[in-house]
């Protein structure tokens, strides 16, 4: 009985005065060059069709501007993204089905077709970003894990580093949480420029943890896009012809460099 009172005491100094109470800590895991790759590997691929509503906001020397997002991704290479104006119709608009890349900017009637890997970066946008990287960028992904890529790994007192490079030259650095394989930052560097994004408030969406919170930046060209999802769901697989942008009827092409 005595025992009984000493706890219920100890309950209501607690809630009269606050307390500390003791907390269990995740224990972390014993870093190996294969956990780390094997944890990374994790985000490759996520289930089905990603599609968010997301406020997003640019900042360049030129000032800065919000904009609402509606995102459409699908793995490996299928990626849609639109304004979402207020009223009438978007100011922009851009897919990518495989490696053909499209960006139409509706009030200027301007449409640009070219290949995505010719492009290298979207340099007719206030970010000038790979948009290849941009469906791993989105989703706090990594690309396809295989043959072509070296790794190394540095366990740096909290998160795990890994430093990867592709054959094709473009370099990638990724902070992952040790315990939940979870990427914090990632910093991409090409011949073009550097590129860094973080990634938080993480987010559980047909049984895949997403970001809610993206920040993109060009260390090269001090650029900054905020990206906070409104909305996230994991839907089924979706046709390829959702994502491809129609040439409407009197648009000229042009070539996208």
């Amino acid at each position: 009985m005595r025992n009984i009172l000493s706890a219920a005491s100890v309950l209501i100094l607690c809630l009269v005065w606050g307390c500390t109470l003791p907390q269990t800590k995740s224990e972390m895991p014993v870093f190996t060059k294969q956990k780390a790759i094997d944890l990374l590997c994790t985000r490759n691929i996520f289930p089905g069709t990603f599609q968010a509503i997301a406020q997003a906001e640019v900042s360049t020397a030129e000032g800065r501007y919000p904009v609402k997002l509606a995102i459409l991704i699908q793995r490996p290479t299928l990626l849609r993204v639109e304004e979402v104006p207020l009223i009438g119709p978007p100011n922009f608009m851009m897919s990518l089905v495989g490696d053909d890349l499209r960006v139409f900017f509706p009030p200027r009637g301007e449409f640009y077709i070219g290949k995505a890997a010719a492009a290298a970066t979207l340099s007719s946008l206030p970010l000038d970003f790979p948009p290849r990287e941009l469906l791993n960028i989105l989703t706090g992904t990594v690309p396809a894990c295989n043959e072509e890529r070296n790794y190394k790994a540095f366990d740096e007192s909290g998160d795990w580093r890994l430093e990867e490079m592709h054959l094709s030259g473009i370099s990638r650095s990724f902070w992952i949480d040790p315990r939940n394989g979870r990427i914090s930052k990632m910093l991409l560097t090409d011949d073009r420029g550097r590129y860094e994004a973080t990634f938080s408030r993480y987010e559980k969406v047909g049984g895949f943890f997403f970001p809610r919170k993206v920040i993109l930046s060009s260390v090269n060209d001090r650029v900054q896009v905020v990206i906070s999802y409104k909305e996230i769901e994991l839907l089924p697989t979706t046709k390829q012809e959702h994502f491809e942008l129609v040439v409407p009827a009197g648009v000229t092409t042009r070539p996208l460099e």
